[in-house]
């Protein structure tokens, strides 16, 4: 007679051990930041090279009136009783002078 056997059950092997996750993404760092910054800086400005290299320079033109500025409309009474003051020979004209300067009335 056959006897049995005696199976042994094996349980399975215990599970790998796991390993920590280092690899969090916690964003970008302030130097690769900084990074990104100086390339897109040195990108623009060889952009810029490579257009005025085809287009020519840029060239600003600054223009400044040689006109005098616009008389006011306080500059022409005051002007007329300045002069009344002086024809007068008031000696204390420095009020309207004064005020004459202040609105820039030459």
């Amino acid at each position: 007679m056959k006897r049995p056997r005696n199976t042994l059950k094996k349980s399975p092997p215990p599970p790998a051990p796991s390993r920590p996750n280092t690899a969090v993404n916690q964003g970008p760092s302030f130097m690769s930041t900084l990074a990104d910054g100086v390339a897109l800086g040195a990108g623009s400005s060889l952009g810029h090279r490579a257009m005025d290299a085809v287009m020519g320079p840029r060239q600003v033109e600054v223009s400044q009136p040689n006109q005098p500025p616009p008389e006011n409309d306080i500059c022409k009474p005051l002007r007329e009783k300045y002069q009344m003051c002086l024809n007068d020979n008031i000696s204390n004209c420095n009020d309207l002078n004064d005020l004459m300067n202040r609105f820039n009335c030459k």
